[in-house]
């Protein structure tokens, strides 16, 4: 492309590159986080979904209190009542930032993935028993 006709482009757009390049970055990181809300959402499994802003352990929902609009470090203790009357598992999907995770009252369950359990598929790192030795 000449020099002159890229030059003609950024006038008439009116941007600064480095602005055309964050707004570039800004979109495809959008698409990406609603290509993986419909990913999650078209998963078939069993448990209810609870639709949230933010993941409770990440740095966003760690700072925000539980409240009727998000879900702050302690909803699974605020909401208990509402959580788990239905299920005793269920998939929090947060909608802006984290990734989606299942969510247990079940103290059997959460035995059977500590222990890591011969009939799981789920295979535990080692690093994740230091904390009981």
């Amino acid at each position: 492309m000449p020099e002159d006709l890229r030059r003609i482009l950024w006038l008439r757009i009116g941007a600064h590159p480095a602005i055309v390049a964050l707004v570039t970055v800004l979109v495809f990181t959008v698409l990406r986080r609603i290509f993986k809300l419909v990913k999650v959402a078209q998963t078939t499994n069993y448990f209810p979904k609870r639709y949230t802003p933010f993941q409770p352990f990440v740095l966003p929902g760690a700072l925000f209190a539980t409240s009727s609009w998000t879900d702050g470090v302690n909803w699974h203790w605020v909401r208990r009542f509402q959580t788990y009357s239905q299920n005793e598992t269920v998939n929090l999907v947060p909608l802006l930032a984290g990734s989606a995770g299942l969510w247990t009252s079940n103290i059997d369950i959460g035995r059977q993935i500590v222990a890591g359990s011969h009939r799981s598929s789920f295979i535990r790192p080692g690093w994740t028993t230091l904390i009981f030795r």
